[in-house]
């Protein structure tokens, strides 16, 4: 399945997606950027793709050692480098300290011990008649997000421990310690919710993978790879 990207103005973008409280104008909101700075996409580099690898392989070991602790915000117990790796450690460390940054800014919150997202419901595709828009958006710079390209087995273990751990948090440790994104991502990822995420994957991942695009403006789009 070949992706369709569909280029939009900023403004036409911005309208057709609800934007919470959590985006308000300010100079660090990642949607209100000064558009006469260049700002890419973002993907893996060869050596990220392996550590992103290595974190989904340990997510069902990573995934015993997670806690909340007094003040609900999450830890990982150190005893868990008895099975995996430093590097391992230290990349859901990463995404563990974003996921609580995004706590403490009010764009996620734990309901019931889960984490879920404190942003109104957004828009997680939508689509005109020229097919799907992915999150991209040109102005004067062009920009969207973050992109995760998946194989077909890393996918399918994604979606394995996301159904048959507890805690959906910590699979968003796993992707965001990698490329460790602003905190309002984590609240995209997390709206999303893990269901819908699983099934998404699920269907869109074809005999080489997927990719996943998560973007600044609220949306996050599965699609099969083509390379």
């Amino acid at each position: 399945m070949k992706k369709k990207i569909v280029t939009l103005s900023l403004a036409a973008v911005l309208a057709a997606v609800p934007v919470s409280s959590a985006f308000a104008s300010t100079s660090e909101n990642p949607l209100l950027v000064n558009q006469q700075t260049s700002i890419t996409s973002t993907s893996l580099t060869a050596e990220q793709q392996d550590q992103l690898t290595e974190n989904l392989n340990a997510l069902s070991i990573i995934d015993k050692y997670v806690t909340l602790n007094d003040d609900n915000f999450y830890e990982i117990d150190e005893e868990v480098l008895n099975y995996v790796s430093q590097e391992v450690f230290d990349s859901y460390s990463r995404g563990m300290a974003l996921t609580n940054e995004a706590l403490a800014d009010n764009l996620v919150k734990i309901e019931n011990g889960q984490l879920v997202s404190n942003m109104p419901a957004v828009v997680k595709s939508f689509k005109n008649d020229q097919g799907t828009i992915q999150p991209f958006a040109s102005a004067e710079s062009y920009w969207w997000g973050f992109n995760f390209k998946l194989s077909n087995q890393e996918s399918k273990t994604l979606a394995y421990n996301i159904k048959t751990q507890a805690n959906w948090a910590t699979a968003i440790f796993a992707l965001t310690g990698i490329l460790q994104p602003p905190a309002a991502i984590i609240a995209v990822i997390t709206n999303f919710g893990a269901n819908a995420f699983i099934n998404t994957l699920e269907y869109n991942t074809n005999s080489l993978g997927v990719n996943i695009d998560v973007s600044y403006i609220g949306t996050v789009s599965m699609y099969p790879r083509a390379t």
